[in-house]
């Protein structure tokens, strides 16, 4: 007997090689805002998104030459 999962992760697909799975917690409504659970994970994971995103726009993490993994120096620190 299979049961419903109400577990809701959040992740940021940036290609076909590379998935950042953030945090989540088990939904208590249909809405992320609605949810005690759920809602300080999704602001956390869209905040961490964006943070990312600078990083590849101010050139502090890059794509290898084929979009298979991201590059960037061994002491790098993702900070916000």
């Amino acid at each position: 007997m299979n049961k419903a999962n109400n577990l809701r992760l959040h992740y940021c697909r940036l290609s076909e090689s590379v998935v950042f799975l953030f945090d989540g917690d088990i939904k208590t409504a249909d809405a992320a805002p609605d949810c005690p659970n759920v809602w300080p994970h999704f602001r956390m994971a869209n905040k961490l998104v964006q943070v990312i995103d600078e990083c590849f726009s101010q050139g502090d993490i890059e794509w290898d030459d084929d979009r298979t993994d991201i590059v960037y120096d061994e002491d790098f620190l993702l900070m916000f």
